[in-house]
């Protein structure tokens, strides 16, 4: 990396790939300079890994039986196929938890095995995971013989003791990390355990479960299952449109397996076939000419989905993603939109709140982190405000939603940090804690908020050497007067989709010239941008009402390459993030 500006709070980076690496690219595949520039600064090393890249195929996901537990996972499940025993699927309230439950749940009924029950917790009621009471009454409701959990359970094992207790079996599907060691279940499957055998850890919750189904379809083909009941083996491929969903909406990197399932899942979801599933993207419009991308799922699909959770239970989710019927799959959609409106409004005041508190140094502020708590937030939307935060002030944030003595938090990181390694620094002073990497929650008394904090900053600290996070603008390539080639848009499919781990490119742009610029809506900034005797090119800079005066002034664009779809046309654009009047050291 070569660093061309460092600001206070930004710094721009200039990525610097290896030039025969770039070479190689271009000769063997047939792309452009720039697309070549791009790949080889993907970190991939190999041509294998390159033509893995950008021909990713289903056929190269790992064996499902790599997990260590996995046959004996899915011949207890089909004893309890065969023998007619209740199964429990035991999900979690976000987006990532609802798919994976009913995606059990579609398989399950698709096969003819129809005694099967799921259960979304309460996320006010009963918290996150496994929660040990409400197991009890549901068990004494309607006894069930096999506890499959999908998304939590990993750090279950009172509650999973309890259930042995009762005769039930439980098999754990998880992706988070444990404080301790695993549950004494009858199996485990989460990647994240060093012993787990599977050789990709950075599955989703549903990306795990997809896996169970992919060895337990094995499985019954192994023990003639589809022969004796004379039904069709269900087609895994059709599933994807839900893993899609779950697996982009968690904010897993899209790389790996994540990247297969997401570039196939986007395809079957685009062109899905399940009515609650249409009937829902219909009236989002996102069901037309183009593919489905991840960001349509991390803005629109996904936050309608988790609004029934924050506000409510997670059970219309599930609902709209295994009923058959197109009038109730209405009546659910429309039920989402109020729930995402009303969800709206309260992350509007509590953003506003949370940004008040910060500015005028309430609560805790310092270089690597900002941790607030307040007695009115919303505990349903305290992750995404703090998601705003961190990209507002590019620190690591924990937010705390307090009810009397105890508060629930939780936490959102930036590069170079580990929130759970900090949550497990920090231990001392919270009651529970879990997450991973990027992401946490955590129950904390409001006497110990003052001690976490400073615990929490100082863990942080120490990770990154005592140097604070800035904002990193990590650009793959500056172009001059010679603008960017028509060819590089038509290029832009191949290395889609974009998300975490894959991000979309990043250009920076000099000698150029704005015309037609204009202000829409007040706060967009629309224009064309010429770069020598190339066409003008679209370009859209959202939010930048602040730059509206200083355009002419401007030397440096920092942009993403897009196409912009509007009324049957593909047109090539650039979406500004950045203008800079300072000069980039080139």
């Amino acid at each position: 990396m070569k660093t061309l500006l460092e600001l206070e709070r930004e710094v721009f980076l200039l990525k610097e790939p290896d030039p025969e690496l770039g070479k190689t690219i271009r000769e063997r595949f047939g792309v452009s300079d720039l697309t070549a520039k791009i790949i080889a600064n993907r970190g991939l090393h190999t041509i294998q890994e390159i033509d893995g890249y950008l021909k990713p195929l289903l056929k190269n996901i790992p064996d499902p039986f790599a997990f260590r537990d996995m046959r004996r996972i899915v011949e207890r499940i089909y004893r309890a196929i065969k023998d007619g025993e209740t199964i429990l699927v035991y999900g979690d309230y976000d987006v990532d938890g609802i798919t994976a439950t009913a995606l059990l749940i579609r398989f399950f009924k698709q096969i003819g095995h129809s005694a099967v029950r799921y259960y979304i917790p309460d996320r006010f009621k009963d918290g996150y995971g496994l929660n040990r009471e409400r197991l009890i009454g549901l068990y004494r409701l309607t006894p069930f013989q096999v506890l499959i959990t999908v998304d939590c359970g990993i750090t279950a094992g009172e509650a999973i003791e309890t259930m042995a207790g009762l005769g039930v079996d439980t098999i754990v599907t998880d992706h988070h990390r444990a404080e301790t060691g695993p549950p004494a279940a009858l199996g485990v499957l989460d990647p994240s355990l060093k012993d787990c055998g599977f050789p990709f850890k950075n599955l989703a919750g549903v990306g795990v479960a997809f896996f169970l189904l992919i060895a337990l379809r094995s499985h019954l083909r192994e023990v003639g299952y589809w022969k004796s009941r004379d039904i069709p083996e269900p087609d895994l491929r059709r599933f994807l449109d839900i893993v899609s969903i779950g697996t982009i909406a968690d904010m897993v990197p899209l790389i790996g397996i994540n990247r297969i399932i997401a570039r196939f899942g986007l395809t079957m979801l685009s062109n899905t076939s399940h009515p609650g599933l249409r009937s829902f993207l219909e009236t989002l419009k996102l069901i037309g000419e183009r593919t489905i991308s991840p960001w349509d799922v991390s803005f629109k699909i996904a936050p309608r989905f988790n609004a029934a959770g924050r506000l409510e239970r997670g059970d219309p989710g599930v609902s709209l993603l295994t009923i058959e019927d197109n009038a109730e799959a209405f009546s659910i959609t429309h039920r989402l939109e109020e729930l995402n409106r009303q969800r709206q409004e309260i992350e509007n005041r509590t953003l506003k709140d949370a940004i008040e508190r910060v500015e005028s140094r309430r609560g805790f502020v310092s270089p690597f982190a900002i941790v607030q708590w307040n007695d009115t937030w919303h505990e349903g939307v305290i992750g995404i405000v703090a998601s705003k935060l961190v990209e507002r002030y590019g620190r690591s944030v924990a937010l705390i939603s307090l009810d009397g003595e105890h508060g629930k938090g939780s936490l959102r990181g930036t590069p170079g940090n580990n929130i759970f390694e900090a949550l497990q620094a920090c231990s001392p002073w919270l009651v529970s804690y879990g997450g991973h990497p990027m992401a946490g929650g955590l129950r904390i008394h409001r006497k110990n908020l003052e001690a976490f904090s400073k615990s929490f900053s100082d863990s942080l600290q120490r990770q990154r050497n005592g140097i604070p996070p800035k904002k990193e603008w990590r650009i793959d390539a500056m172009i001059g007067a010679e603008g960017i080639p028509d060819e590089f848009f038509s290029e832009l499919a191949m290395l889609e989709p974009f998300g975490l781990g894959n991000p979309a490119p990043l250009l920076g742009l000099r000698e150029f010239q704005i015309q037609s610029p204009s202000l829409l809506q007040g706060k967009h900034i629309r224009f064309t941008l010429k770069q020598g005797d190339n066409k003008a090119l679209q370009a859209i800079a959202f939010n930048a009402a602040e730059a509206w005066e200083k355009l002419k002034n401007v030397s440096t664009i920092i942009g993403v390459p897009g196409i912009n779809h509007w009324n049957g046309r593909a047109i090539p654009q650039m979406n500004i993030k950045k203008f800079l009047v300072d000069h980039l050291d080139l």
